[in-house]
């Protein structure tokens, strides 16, 4: 459980600084060059965090390993030939990082941020991205309200909005998705799913 995001073993302990994300981040950027980050722990002896990375042919002749030609299975598979813009609402700094390091290496990504709804909205209007990812809770309008913004704009209606929220109650998952939200991915998010949701939202038509 290290590796999954703002997960703290010993949170409960004020003592405990962190915020559970330095792991998972890691593991993001590792695996982002195709590479493997694993640990080896013994109870009351220590731990052992280790990376294995493939070899890549460059101007020294080093030859690749055969892992360097397989796609790791957290890259985006994404079907349209210019650049995806995504835009995500969030006002809270950790969770921006975190979706930063998921996405920022993501070939044919642009990631476009925005700490407020109304802001977010105007952007969305200005930009027009491929895809949105909405916060439902932001600090001056409800994520509610700016995606019944964004589907009642004739140029924003189309754009798929995926809801990431803290909220996983079926009562505001149903509210969200009968507003219009494409899906609904709560916190902490599993980073596969993420990437899946992300892929498919941008490859429907």
């Amino acid at each position: 459980r290290v590796f999954e995001p703002f997960v703290r073993l010993d949170g409960d302990n004020a003592n405990t600084e962190g915020s559970g994300i330095g792991l998972a981040l890691s593991k993001v950027l590792v695996e982002a060059m195709g590479g493997t980050l694993g640990l080896d722990s013994e109870p009351g002896a220590g731990s052992t965090f280790w990376i294995e990375l493939p070899l890549h042919q460059d101007s020294t002749g080093i030859e690749a390993t055969p892992e360097a030609d397989t796609a790791h299975e957290s890259t985006l598979e994404i079907e349209q030939l210019n650049t995806t813009t995504i835009l995500y609402i969030e006002d809270d700094r950790v969770n921006i990082k975190l979706i930063e390091a998921i996405l920022g290496e993501q070939e044919g990504i642009e990631l476009v941020t925005a700490t407020e709804g109304e802001a977010g909205y105007d952007l969305a209007v200005k930009l027009l991205p491929d895809l949105i990812l909405l916060d439902s809770r932001l600090p001056d309008i409800p994520g509610y309200d700016v995606l019944n913004k964004l589907k009642s704009h004739p140029d924003t209606r189309a754009i798929p909005v995926v809801i990431i929220s803290a909220d996983a109650t079926e009562k505001q998952i149903e509210k969200l998705k009968s507003a219009g939200a494409y899906a609904y991915l709560t916190k902490p998010f599993n980073i596969p799913e993420l990437l899946q949701t992300v892929e498919a939202a941008i490859n429907d038509e």
